[in-house]
């Protein structure tokens, strides 16, 4: 019973997780809170609907790598009416990556009365799945 304990404890210790921002904008799209991306088609398929149509060229899809992935976050409102977000870390459990963000404000946001940030991220994992934890400022 006491190993059992011990193996638990270490399978669920905390890992930081590398990351980098690929595109940050607002739309007002019918996307959940946190979206896993696998491949580089579901990749495909994101930055179509993303397209915008007043411009003739597109912007660069990324190429996932193996052992990558990219997740797209467009958090529910908290604190501010016109906000956008900047994530301060990601952390995973071996379930879960729990990504914390403060919001902030943005004066182009607050300019175009815009209120719904969508993040795009790129891991260097694939995620079980992504928890979105606000942090107070």
């Amino acid at each position: 019973m006491i190993s059992f304990t011990a193996q638990k404890a270490t399978s669920l210790q905390m890992k930081n997780i590398e990351f980098t921002e690929i595109r940050r904008m607002y739309g007002k799209m019918n996307l959940p809170e946190a979206t896993i991306l696998k491949s580089t088609k579901e990749v495909r398929e994101l930055y179509r609907s993303l397209k915008d149509v007043k411009y003739s060229r597109s912007t660069p899809i990324p190429v996932l790598e193996s052992k990558e992935s990219i997740i797209v976050l467009r958090p529910r409102l908290y604190q501010l009416r016109y906000y956008d977000i900047q994530v301060e870390k990601i952390s995973d459990n071996g379930n879960a990556s729990i990504v914390y963000y403060t919001e902030i404000e943005n004066w182009e946001y607050v300019d175009a009365r815009q209120s719904q940030p969508i993040l795009i991220i790129k891991l260097t994992h694939t995620p079980k799945k992504i928890i979105l934890k606000p942090l107070k400022k």
